[in-house]
C-alpha cells in the first residue's frame, strides 16, 4: 500500500479539528483498564519498544499515551508496550472525550506520521561531542 504523502495527511486532519481542545491534563491510568486499538496501523519492532522502554526509565514519562472515554487507545501504541516491559502499573495518560471519531481517526494517523523525520547529520554530530 502506498503511504499518504504528509501534505495529504495535514489536509486531511485540517479538516477535523476546528474546535478542538488545545490544553489536556495528564491523568494516572492502571494499565489494566487501558485497550489497544485493535486496527493500530502502526506496527512496533520489538527494537523500538526496548528503545522506549529504556528511554522511559531513564528519563520518566515525557509524553503520555492518549485514550478516549472507554480507555481505548487513540496513541500511545508502543510506551504502552514498553510500560508492560519494564514492569509499570500505571502510565500517564490524557482523556480525549471531546473528538468525534472522524477526529480520532486523523489524530492517530497523524501522531505516527508526525514522527516520521529525516536527521540534519551535521547537527546530530554536535550532539555527541
Amino acid at each position: 500500500m502506498k503511504m499518504p504523502k504528509t501534505k495529504q495527511v495535514k489536509a486531511k486532519v485540517e479538516k477535523v479539528t476546528e474546535g478542538v481542545s488545545r490544553r489536556l491534563d495528564w491523568q494516572e491510568v492502571p494499565i489494566a483498564k487501558i485497550k489497544p486499538y485493535a486496527n493500530n496501523p502502526k506496527a512496533h519492532t520489538q527494537e523500538q519498544v526496548d528503545f522506549v522502554a529504556k528511554m522511559i526509565t531513564d528519563y520518566g514519562w515525557t509524553q503520555p499515551l492518549c485514550v478516549d472515554k472507554n480507555y481505548e487507545l487513540i496513541f500511545g501504541h508502543c510506551r504502552l508496550e514498553s510500560a508492560k516491559q519494564i514492569g509499570e502499573s500505571s502510565v500517564p495518560c490524557v482523556f480525549r472525550e471531546d473528538l468525534s471519531e472522524a477526529q480520532v481517526k486523523a489524530l492517530r494517523i497523524a501522531d505516527n506520521k508526525s514522527n516520521e523525520s529525516g536527521w540534519i547529520a551535521e547537527r546530530l554530530e554536535v550532539e555527541f561531542i
